[in-house]
């Protein structure tokens, strides 16, 4: 679809940025100026992504606009925030037939503007969106007649066709519309397709610019050797190297900037907490503590929204538990809510074992863990007069949305 942009540029005295543009100057016509310029939806689309994303340096020397139009972009959307619509960008100062001509050149030629064919689609063997299909596409576009007919090879009437339509309708967007030209077909897509990887035409991963059929990505921190994004540490996903991954590189909140594991430590080990002021564990995943005899712990956790939780319990054999008569004592785990009511008691095995020792759907809200060291009796032996059950959690949230 085409767009055409009626602006009756008007001098106005209130503001200069949102005068109609039309590379006004300070003694222009006061009354009015008509402009119009048709751009297609794709290329309106490019020229607001540049408008958007590029300096004001690159506005004035690399596009080549007016100082006073690449400035009024400039300050304009950081006033007013980003530009909508191309109306918006024609509504600045200075900005006018000639400075949009520019700003859609430079879309074009620097990948702002997406083809208009469906990717995916094949067309003379050639696929719509790909690296060929956009070396076709830029062949077509930038090539004069002599050169599509003598150093492409085109037969003289399709090089002439398609010399005749980019004139009478301006870029090719897609490998359906240069394929409806007479004498464009599987030998022409060939030979322009040649010509393009010939002189450097043909797109590929590593120069910069993110073609999206073929690349997720391109010339980030984030993108691999083939432009697909490659696993780091904060994406949230468990990769192979890390002991944790929390969806951010931010450390203090048991995961760190590494992805590895930094506990939360009760403040004072062996010393009864209260439910009213128990240990902040907060929306960290890991923490430990040790308790004995009659220590009881409480964590305070928070679950910011619906969650499936997976709670793992470390207690080792010989540190985590206590083997007295051949009988293990582990200490007494129990999930409260936030009115310290028991939801659910934890069965907690010695040692590290595959799986959670509990997992429970727990909705948005504040929850304690209660960790308790069992009273053992008298009857043991005097050289052994006490026991600590160190342990480490694991409490993991996983959003119920993300099931």
């Amino acid at each position: 679809m085409k767009t055409t942009l009626l602006c009756l540029a008007a001098v106005v005295a209130t503001t200069a940025l949102t005068a109609c543009g039309g590379d006004l100057d300070a003694h222009s016509d006061p009354f009015a100026r008509l402009q119009a310029i048709e751009v297609d939806d794709a290329e309106a689309a490019g020229i607001v992504r540049v408008a958007n994303e590029v300096s004001q340096t690159v506005l004035d020397v690399d596009i080549g606009l007016d100082a006073r139009a690449a400035y009024n972009i400039v300050h304009r959307r950081e006033v007013f925030g980003e530009f909508k619509t191309l109306a918006e960008v024609d509504a600045v100062a200075y900005v006018g037939e000639s400075a949009l001509e520019k700003l859609r050149a430079w879309a074009l030629s620097e990948g702002y503007v997406t083809p208009a064919g469906v990717p995916g689609t094949v067309v003379n063997g050639v696929i719509e969106g790909s690296y060929v299909g956009l070396g076709i596409l830029a062949v077509a576009n930038q090539a004069d007649l002599a050169t599509l007919d003598d150093a492409v090879g085109l037969d003289a009437r399709a090089a002439a066709a398609i010399d005749a339509d980019r004139a009478a309708r301006g870029p090719f967007r897609d490998l359906g519309r240069l394929d409806a030209l007479p004498y464009v077909g599987v030998s022409a897509f060939s030979k322009l397709a040649a010509h393009a990887e010939a002189v450097g035409l043909l797109p590929g991963c590593g120069d910069g610019i993110v073609q999206a059929f073929e690349e997720a990505c391109d010339g980030t921190p984030d993108c691999d050797e083939t432009c697909e994004l490659a696993p780091f540490c904060g994406d949230g996903t468990l990769d192979d190297g890390e002991a944790c991954d929390d969806g951010n590189a931010i450390g203090g909140d048991g995961c760190d900037a590494s992805c590895a594991i930094e506990w939360v430590r009760e403040r004072d080990n062996w010393a009864n907490a209260s439910a009213f002021s128990p240990e902040e564990a907060g929306t960290a995943s890991y923490f430990q503590g040790s308790t004995t005899d009659n220590d009881v712990d409480y964590w305070a956790i928070t679950v910011e929204e619906d969650s499936h939780v997976a709670i793992d319990l470390w207690l080792f054999e010989g540190e985590g538990c206590v083997r007295i008569d051949g009988a293990l004592f582990a200490p007494d785990i129990r999930l409260l809510d936030a009115n310290r009511r028991t939801i659910t008691t934890i069965n907690a095995v010695c040692g590290r074992h595959d799986g959670p020792d509990l997992e429970i759907g727990l909705a948005a809200g504040r929850y304690f863990l209660r960790i308790e060291g069992q009273d053992v009796g008298n009857g043991w032996d005097y050289d052994f007069p006490f026991y600590t059950a160190d342990y480490k959690v694991d409490f993991i949230r996983t959003p119920t949305a993300a099931q």
